[in-house]
């Protein structure tokens, strides 16, 4: 995966780390967190949500720390947006700016070649092409971000300003005819000289489980109608209709790394929204042969990613991945946790893999561009603690600069969670 889609999907902040790694809302209706009422969410977890806001109504000190940053954040994005992607310079080749464009960020011109064409790949290295708002992607990132931060305001503080922006940037980007984007991503990471787009670019959709999540959120809302929620079903309808039927969803579906892991992510949230657990089931069926025993092998190291120029970010974030499938599995009834790989659980293997390297006094032993940047394992670590109840993942935490505890997004996933074992 695109170092510019970590930034973008995960905007190499640790608050969205932590809002990556939230479990899946449970298919059975869950009971209350002190009576708070469940939020209407298939991706974050409803019992982790409900625990947080009865912290904060209680007073709870941490609780309300975390949440004056998000509402910080949250205030910022009230003052952005909404965004489009009519607004880009570059035209789509089917000549409709409805449609999403975005360039591959590792494709450079070939000085060798009188016009730089066609590009030329250089691993790592993003180009800053790929960067600017004439093509779709960064402006989809802001999007994704501010609609995550103003529904989360919106549920922990009840205060309708922020699930009114909210709405307003979901119907711009979504709904409004005048705005939206077209339900498809053909032309997501062109090459210049080479294509137009790539099932590649589809990853680049990833954080749209969080918009669908927003969506669950605001349902309260004065601000959010049951037309809308209509409207954005029918739109995630039709655009996993493309995913799954389209050449470029196909060739994403047999990717052997990363991308084959996120597209699965995608299938299944997205079909869960619209009511078609039947094919999110069959995605998570293949998961355990498909992705894990083929992703991680018996000393839990993952090939596919050790080979890239960022063998540690791809190696926690294909990782991350997985126990997000995992979560789901368990909602379906497949426990994923349990898969074998040489006679130990392959995703517990690999964690314990990477752990050692949250210390800085050990070296990472394969190519990394940037550094080790222990906070990956952040989300992995917590999620392992809830899971296994092994003290040794908080051991590790030590090794983490103390701030982090106070990240606002903690809220949606609040460590050490003392309560029973969620999946």
């Amino acid at each position: 995966m695109n170092l510019i889609i970590k930034q973008s999907i995960f905007q190499r902040a640790i608050w969205l780390k932590w809002l990556g790694v939230v479990i899946l809302l449970s298919l059975s209706i869950q009971p209350s967190h002190a009576g708070q009422p469940i939020p209407e969410v298939v991706y974050l977890h409803p019992t982790l949500l409900a625990y947080s806001k009865n912290n904060i109504e209680n007073g709870n000190e941490d609780a309300l720390k975390r949440l004056n940053d998000l509402v910080r954040i949250a205030n910022r994005a009230l003052k952005s947006g909404p965004y489009s992607v009519v607004n880009k310079t570059l035209l789509p080749p089917s000549g409709d700016k409805h449609d999403y464009m975005s360039l591959g960020p590792y494709w450079w011109p070939d000085l060798e070649s009188p016009d730089g064409l066609p590009y030329i790949r250089k691993d790592g290295v993003i180009n800053p092409e790929a960067l600017d708002d004439s093509s779709d992607q960064q402006r989809k990132g802001r999007m994704c971000k501010d609609v995550r931060s103003l529904s989360l305001a919106y549920y922990f503080t009840g205060e309708e300003q922020y699930a009114k922006h909210a709405a307003l940037l979901i119907r711009t980007w979504f709904l409004d005819p005048k705005t939206s984007m077209n339900p498809n991503l053909q032309y997501g990471q062109g090459i210049r000289g080479k294509n137009d787009g790539r099932g590649i670019g589809i990853i680049e959709s990833f954080d749209y489980v969080y918009v669908v999540d927003a969506v669950g959120l605001l349902k309260p809302s004065i601000h959010w109608t049951a037309r809308d929620d209509a409207r954005m079903k029918a739109w995630f309808h039709s655009y996993l209709e493309w995913l799954r039927t389209h050449p470029y969803g196909i060739d994403e579906s047999k990717a052997h790394n990363n991308h084959g892991t996120y597209y699965d992510i995608q299938v299944v949230c997205f079909a869960l929204f619209t009511q078609q657990a039947s094919v999110a089931r069959r995605v998570i069926n293949e998961v355990g042969r498909k992705r894990i025993q083929t992703h991680i092998m018996g000393d839990g190291s993952q090939p596919h990613e050790l080979e890239r120029t960022k063998s540690f970010h791809y190696s926690c974030m294909n990782l991350e991945g997985l126990f997000d499938l995992a979560r789901i599995g368990g909602r379906l009834g497949v426990d994923l946790w349990k898969v074998q790989v040489d006679g130990k659980p392959a995703l517990r293997s690999a964690l314990d893999y990477l752990i050692p390297y949250a210390n800085p006094a050990n070296n990472w032993p394969y190519k990394e561009m940037k550094g080790v940047e222990p906070d990956l394992l952040l989300p992995l670590i917590s999620q392992a603690y809830i899971k296994y109840r092994d003290n040794r993942y908080l051991d590790v935490l030590k090794f983490f600069d103390q701030s982090l505890a106070s990240s606002r997004e903690i809220l949606v996933y609040p460590l050490p969670y003392s309560n029973r074992s969620l999946f």
